[in-house]
C-alpha cells in the first residue's frame, strides 16, 4: 500500500512546478505566511488557490509535517531547528527566524543535505531508505509499465486515479489491476469495473447488471469497454470516493465472483 501511495505523492509533486507555477518549497512558505490557525483554514485556503480538495488535504499534510512527504519520503530529517509549521508569519507578513530557516532547510534538502543552522550542528547525509527490486511488480498490477503509460492520459488526474485505484484494491483485495491505453480495468476472473481516464474527468463504470441507478452512478458508456459497464460515476474530487460508491464497487465485484 504504502508503494502506491508513495507513486501518488512522487506525481504529485513532480507535477505542482508545472501545475501550480509554485514547486513545493515555495507552497510551504506561502502557506506558513498566511499564519492560518486551523488544518482545515488551511484546506481552504489552498481550494482558493485552485487546488482539488484531495491535492489541497495533501499539501496540507505535508505542511503538518514539517514540509517533508508523507509517503514519497526518500530522505529522513534526523535533526534540525523548529520548522516553519510551528512558528508561521509574524503578524506584518515577514517570515521569522525559524520559518526562514526552514526555507532553506528545504532548499539544502534538493542537495541531499541538512546543517544544524544557528545550532552548529555539523552536516549530516540524508540516507537514502531501501527501495523495491529493480523489476519488482506491486501485488495485482498485471503491466505496471502499461499502467503508468495509462496514467499519463489522466494529466493532472493522475493523483485522483492513483486514490480510486488503491482505495478499489482496499475494498478488493484479491482484484486484479490492468491497463491498456486510457482504460483501467478491475477482474477477478472476469471485468468488474474499468476507470477511464482522461484530462477532463475520469469515469468508473460498474457492471451491476439491473440494480437501480442511484445517487452515484448514473446510465452510461465508458470508451472502449463492453456494454455492461452501463452505471457509472464521473469523477473529478476524491471527496467522491465514499464508502457507499465502494460499496457499489464490492457489489459489482460479489457478482462478478460469483458468476
Amino acid at each position: 500500500m504504502s508503494t502506491d501511495y508513495a507513486e501518488f505523492e512522487r506525481a504529485f509533486l513532480a507535477s505542482l512546478k508545472e501545475d501550480t507555477g509554485r514547486d513545493l518549497d515555495e507552497w510551504m512558505v506561502a502557506i506558513a505566511a498566511q499564519n492560518l490557525p486551523h488544518r482545515n483554514d488551511i484546506i481552504d485556503w489552498l481550494r482558493h488557490q485552485g487546488f482539488m480538495f484531495s491535492r489541497a488535504s495533501w499539501l496540507e499534510r505535508i505542511h503538518n509535517n514539517d514540509g517533508q512527504p508523507i509517503y514519497a519520503v526518500g530522505y529522513v530529517v534526523s535533526a534540525g531547528p523548529p520548522s516553519a509549521a510551528a512558528h508561521p508569519a509574524q503578524a506584518d507578513g515577514a517570515v521569522s527566524p525559524p520559518a526562514q530557516h526552514r526555507v532553506e532547510e528545504l532548499a539544502n534538502a534538493r542537495t541531499g543535505w541538512t546543517g544544524g543552522g544557528e545550532t552548529g550542528a555539523p552536516l549530516q547525509h540524508r540516507r537514502e531508505p531501501p527501495q523495491p527490486a529493480v523489476g519488482a511488480t506491486p501485488a495485482g498490477i498485471e503491466d505496471p509499465a502499461a499502467l503508468d503509460a495509462a496514467m499519463e492520459r489522466a494529466k493532472a488526474y493522475r493523483p485522483l486515479a492513483r486514490y480510486v485505484i488503491e482505495r478499489i484494491r482496499q475494498t478488493v483485495p484479491d482484484t486484479a489491476v490492468g491497463a491498456e491505453k486510457a482504460l483501467v480495468t478491475f477482474s477477478i476472473g472476469e471485468p468488474f469495473a474499468v476507470l477511464a481516464l482522461s484530462a477532463r474527468e475520469l469515469r468508473l463504470g460498474l457492471d451491476l447488471g439491473e440494480r437501480p441507478w442511484d445517487n452515484h452512478f448514473s446510465s452510461g458508456k465508458i470508451p472502449g469497454a463492453p456494454q455492461r459497464f452501463a452505471h457509472v460515476a464521473v469523477l473529478t474530487d476524491a471527496r467522491q470516493v465514499t464508502m457507499e460508491l465502494l460499496g457499489r464497487v464490492r457489489l459489482a465485484a460479489e457478482a462478478s465472483r460469483s458468476g
